[in-house]
C-alpha cells in the first residue's frame, strides 16, 4: 500500500573485522554520516568496488569528466595511499532505450541518404511532409497563428520560437550537410515510417561501441584509471534473465500481460508484508499493468524496431536498474564493499539495485545483520554534480561542454580539471566560475613553480658536484623547523584523507608546505631536505591522479610531451652554455652602466632571456651572486608571462602618462589663474564698491561688507597677489 508518510532508513550493520586497518571512515549515503571503513575481506587487503558506468550514445561531457575522476581520485587514494587491493568493476548500459532511439534513426538517415545521394523532388516532399509533423507536434498549441505557419513565413516564426530551428536556415552548404541541425526535425519522420520494421542487432551495437570507445578514450586523456573489470549489458543477457527468473520464484517480483516482468515496493528497502505489495502467485489472470507506483520494470517487452532475447515472458530485454545489480552481482558477488556513482543515480536507481539484489540474495549473508535481512552493499558513495549557473550539468538541460571541447577550445586541461574536482571535495556540488577555476589556476601555478624551481637548483647542485665542488649538508634551527613542517604535514594529511577523504583540506597542507619550504630556500642553499619535501608532494600529486608517471624517486609532474625529459637531457649543455657566455656579458654591461654600449648590451641578454630563450622553453632566473638559474618551462607559459608583463608595464605607463597630463592641465591651470590681476579679480556682480586694491567694500545690494568676510577677500587677494607678482617675474625673464 501507498503513503505518503516519510520512508524510514532500514538498519545498517557495520562489517566486523581483526585485521589492522587504517582509521578511514566514508561518508556513506546509506546511513547519512560518515562511518570507519572495514572492508568485508577477513584478511582487510582486498576490496570490492561496482561503479555505475555510462550509458554510451554521446560524447561525454564535463559532468561526466566530474563523476568518473572524482572516483577515480577515490579509487587511487584507497589503492596507493591506504594499500588496498581494489577490484574495481564498471558497466556499460549498452543497451537502453536511448541507444535504441539514437542507433536506429541515424541508420535510416545514412540509410536514405545513400538512396537519395542528390536533392530530388521525393526528398524535398519528405523533407516537406517531416517539417509539417514536426510543427503539429512541438508548436505552442495555445499560440492559434502558430499552426497557419507556411514556409513563406516560417523564417519570421522561427526567429522567435524555435532558435534550433533557425540553425536550419542560416547553416550554409548542401542539404545533408546541414543533417546535424536537421536531425530533429528528420529523424522522428523517417523513424515514424519504418514503425514495424525489424533491425539486426549489428545496428545497435555499431553505436554502443562506438561511443564507448570515445568514453574511453576521453576517460585516459583524464588519466582515469580503466575499471579492473568492465561489463556490458548486452554480454549478460542471459545472467539477466536468470536473476528476474528468481525474483519471479521467490515471490518478490511478478510478470505483466504485456511481457514485462516487474519487481514491487523499489524504494530501497524490501516491504516486510509481502502480502500487501506482491501478487498472490497462484493467480491465472496476469495483471495488466504495475500494481503500485512504486514497481519498476526488471524485463521489458520490445516492440518493433528494437533489439530483444527470448524469455519466459516473451521477447524482450532487461530494464535499467535490473542490469548493473546481475552484472555486480555476477563479477563481486553478494556482499560488495562499495557501490559509486552520480549523485542523481541514488534514486530512483540505486534504492531500486537495493530492493531487487537484497531480494535476490536474501538469506545468503556470510555475517547477521541488524535486521536479520541481507545487505548487499555495505558503503554507497555518491558524487557531486558539476553546476553551471546553478544547475547540474546534463544533455537534458542542455548546458553541457563535451570534455573534448572543453581540452580543446575551452581553456581546460586534464590536470586543470582534477584539481578543480580535488579542491572541490567529491560528494558536494561544484559551481563552475570564475573564484573556482582561479583558485584551481593559482594552486597548479604554485606548485608547478615550486617544482620547477626544486629541479633547476638540483640540475645546478649536480652539475657543481660533478666539477668537484664541495657541496654542504648543513643541520641547524632552519632545518630543524624545516623538518617539522614536513613532518605535521604528512600527518595533517593523513587525518585529511582518513576524514572521508578530504582532498581540498589536503590540497591547502600542500601549498603550506611549499610555502614554508619557499621561505627556507630563500634563507640557504642546502638542498637535501628541499628534495624530500619536494618529493612527498610528488608522491601525493600522484596518488591524486595529477600525474602518470608513477616513478620512484622522481620530483614534480610531467609536461603534456612524453619525451619532454629527454629533450631537457640533451638539450641542458647548450643551455648551460649559451647561458654562461650570456652572463659574462651582462657582468660587462653592469660594470659600466651608464655607457651606451653597456645599456646596449644589456638589452640583448634581456631579450635573449624574455623573448628568445622563453619561446623555447626555457627560462632564466637571473641572480646577483652567482649563475642565471636554468629551468625548463612550457614554452606557452613562459609567453603568457611575458604577455602579462608587458601588459601591466603597458598599464603603468598608461597611468604615468595620464598623470602627466593631468600634472600639465593642473599646471596650466594654475598659471591661466595667476594672470589675473588682483586688483580685478573680484570686480564681479557680485560686488558694487572696492578700495583702491580692488577689495570688495558692499556688496551688490550696497550694503557694508562684513568685518570677517572682508577679511577672508583679503586673504584671497594677497594670495593672488602672490601668484601673479610671480606670473609677472616669469614674463619679465
Amino acid at each position: 500500500m501507498v503513503t505518503s508518510a516519510r520512508r524510514e532508513q532500514p538498519p545498517w550493520s557495520r562489517p566486523e573485522s581483526k585485521a589492522p586497518l587504517p582509521p578511514l571512515s566514508i561518508y556513506n549515503t546509506l546511513t547519512r554520516q560518515k562511518d570507519p571503513f572495514v572492508p568485508l575481506d577477513k584478511a582487510g587487503k582486498k576490496v570490492s568496488w561496482y561503479c555505475c558506468g555510462p550509458t554510451v550514445y554521446d560524447a561525454a561531457h564535463l559532468g561526466h569528466a566530474r563523476n568518473y575522476v572524482t572516483t577515480d581520485v577515490l579509487r587511487r587514494i584507497m589503492r596507493d595511499y591506504f594499500g588496498f587491493d581494489v577490484a574495481f568493476v564498471q558497466n556499460v548500459t549498452d543497451v537502453d532505450d536511448k541507444i535504441i532511439l539514437r542507433a536506429r534513426q541515424k541508420h535510416l538517415l545514412d540509410e536514405f541518404i545513400s538512396e537519395h545521394p542528390t536533392i530530388t523532388s521525393e526528398v524535398v516532399e519528405t523533407a516537406g511532409k517531416a517539417w509539417t509533423a514536426y510543427f503539429a507536434k512541438n508548436v505552442a498549441r495555445a499560440d492559434e497563428g502558430d499552426l497557419d505557419t507556411t514556409p513563406a513565413t516560417f523564417e519570421k516564426w522561427a526567429q522567435y520560437k524555435h532558435e534550433p530551428l533557425m540553425e536550419i536556415i542560416a547553416k550554409e552548404g548542401s542539404f545533408w550537410k546541414t543533417s546535424q541541425t536537421t536531425s530533429s526535425v528528420l529523424l522522428p519522420f523517417l523513424d515514424s515510417l519504418h514503425k514495424n520494421r525489424d533491425f539486426e542487432p549489428a545496428v545497435f551495437s555499431k553505436l554502443s561501441r562506438y561511443w564507448e570507445r570515445h568514453f574511453n578514450e576521453d576517460m585516459a586523456t583524464l588519466n582515469v584509471l580503466p575499471p579492473t573489470t568492465t561489463t556490458r549489458v548486452s554480454e549478460f543477457i542471459p545472467e539477466n534473465v536468470a536473476f528476474v527468473e528468481k525474483l519471479v520464484s521467490r515471490g518478490f517480483a511478478y510478470p505483466t500481460a504485456d511481457g514485462s516482468s516487474l519487481i514491487a515496493d523499489g524504494e530501497g528497502a524490501l516491504a516486510t508484508d509481502k502480502a500487501s505489495t506482491l501478487p498472490n502467485t497462484v493467480e491465472s489472470a496476469l495483471p495488466q499493468k504495475k500494481k503500485t507506483s512504486q514497481d519498476f520494470a526488471l524485463w521489458k517487452a520490445s516492440k518493433a524496431g528494437e533489439p530483444s532475447w527470448d524469455s519466459p515472458w516473451g521477447k524482450g530485454r532487461p530494464g535499467w536498474h535490473i542490469e548493473c545489480s546481475v552484472m555486480c552481482s555476477e563479477v563481486l558477488g553478494g556482499e560488495i564493499d562499495i557501490h559509486s556513482g552520480g549523485i542523481d543515480l541514488a534514486f530512483p536507481h540505486h534504492d531500486n539495485e537495493i530492493a531487487q539484489s537484497e531480494a535476490y540474495w536474501d538469506g545468503c549473508a556470510s555475517h547477521p545483520t541488524a535486521d536479520g535481512k541481507h545487505q548487499w552493499i555495505n558503503y554507497f558513495l555518491h558524487m557531486g554534480h558539476l553546476k553551471i549557473h546553478g544547475s547540474k550539468m546534463s544533455k537534458s538541460l542542455k548546458n553541457f561542454v563535451s570534455v573534448r571541447d572543453a581540452l580543446q577550445r575551452g581553456g581546460w586541461t586534464p590536470r586543470g580539471l582534477r584539481i578543480v574536482f580535488l579542491l572541490g571535495g567529491w560528494k558536494d556540488g561544484i559551481e563552475v566560475r570564475e573564484g573556482v577555476l582561479s583558485a584551481a589556476k593559482n594552486w597548479e601555478t604554485v606548485v608547478n613553480k615550486f617544482f620547477t624551481n626544486v629541479k633547476a637548483l638540483m640540475t645546478e647542485e649536480e652539475e657543481a658536484e660533478k666539477s668537484g665542488k664541495h657541496i654542504p649538508q648543513p643541520w641547524g634551527e632552519l632545518e630543524a623547523t624545516l623538518s617539522r613542517e614536513l613532518d605535521n604535514a604528512r600527518l595533517n594529511l593523513d587525518a585529511a584523507l582518513c576524514d572521508s577523504f578530504n582532498t581540498p583540506l589536503a590540497m591547502s597542507i600542500l601549498l603550506d608546505l611549499i610555502s614554508a619550504t619557499n621561505i627556507y630556500m630563500s634563507s640557504t642553499s642546502s638542498l637535501a631536505l628541499v628534495k624530500e619535501v619536494a618529493r612527498w608532494i610528488t608522491k601525493i600529486a600522484t596518488i591524486f591522479g595529477l600525474d602518470n608517471n608513477s616513478s620512484p624517486d622522481r620530483i614534480g609532474w610531467s609536461s603534456d610531451a612524453s619525451a619532454s625529459a629527454n629533450a631537457e637531457e640533451v638539450a641542458l649543455p647548450y643551455v648551460r652554455l649559451l647561458s654562461s657566455f650570456r652572463d659574462r656579458v651582462r657582468a660587462i654591461g653592469i660594470a659600466d652602466p651608464k655607457s651606451e654600449s653597456a645599456k646596449q648590451l644589456l638589452a640583448l641578454c634581456d631579450r635573449l632571456r624574455d623573448v628568445e630563450l622563453a619561446d623555447l622553453g626555457v627560462s632564466l632566473d637571473d641572480r646577483d651572486s652567482s649563475q642565471a638559474l636554468i629551468k625548463f618551462v612550457p614554452a606557452e607559459e613562459l609567453r603568457a608571462a611575458r604577455e602579462e608583463k608587458e601588459r601591466k608595464a603597458a598599464e603603468r605607463e598608461a597611468t604615468k602618462e595620464a598623470a602627466r597630463i593631468k600634472r600639465e592641465e593642473e599646471e596650466k591651470k594654475k598659471v591661466e589663474a595667476a594672470k589675473v590681476d588682483p586688483r580685478t579679480m573680484y570686480k564681479t556682480e557680485e560686488w558694487s564698491a572696492w578700495d583702491e586694491d580692488g577689495i570688495p567694500t558692499k556688496d551688490a545690494k550696497g550694503e557694508e561688507v562684513t568685518k570677517s568676510r572682508s577679511k577672508a577677500l583679503k586673504k584671497g587677494w594677497e594670495r593672488q597677489k602672490k601668484l601673479h607678482d610671480g606670473w609677472l617675474k616669469t614674463q619679465q625673464q
